[in-house]
């Protein structure tokens, strides 16, 4: 449901398609892969969505919200070689210029975090958008 939640948001944000990607299991040499994923990160990755030629992951949590989980959700992204591009679901009434300083101090703490991740955006509970790189 997220990934569509987000899909439909960012459609609406960006004024274009937004592609929902399938998700099935993992062969390198079934032919949807090759034609779903042409161009992904790293061969063997399935990423959420698909904006134009660009792959985007899209990281959400359960429960209640808390800052540390962002730490986790961007370490997700680069040790599983995902996407350059995150997308932050968040699913409750958040302070939006909170999280966006948390990310971008998580993400200039980590040398690994700023060479690897591109682009972050919010997507957050109404469904707006929030660019924080």
């Amino acid at each position: 449901m997220d990934r569509l939640f987000c899909a439909k948001s960012l459609a609406k944000h960006l004024e274009t398609e937004v592609y929902v990607t399938p998700d099935f299991a993992t062969n390198k040499d079934d032919w949807r892969y090759k034609y779903f994923f042409k161009g992904v990160h790293k061969w063997g990755k399935q990423p959420d969505l698909k904006i134009g030629d660009a792959f985007w992951e899209i990281k959400s949590y359960e429960r209640k919200f808390k800052f540390g989980k962002l730490s986790a959700m961007m370490q997700n992204i680069v040790r599983g070689e995902q996407s350059t591009n995150m997308i932050v679901r968040l699913n409750h009434e958040v302070n939006i210029e909170n999280v966006k300083h948390s990310l971008l101090n998580r993400l200039n703490s980590s040398a690994k975090n700023k060479a690897y991740i591109r682009k972050i955006s919010i997507v957050d509970k109404a469904g707006a958008i929030h660019e924080v790189l």
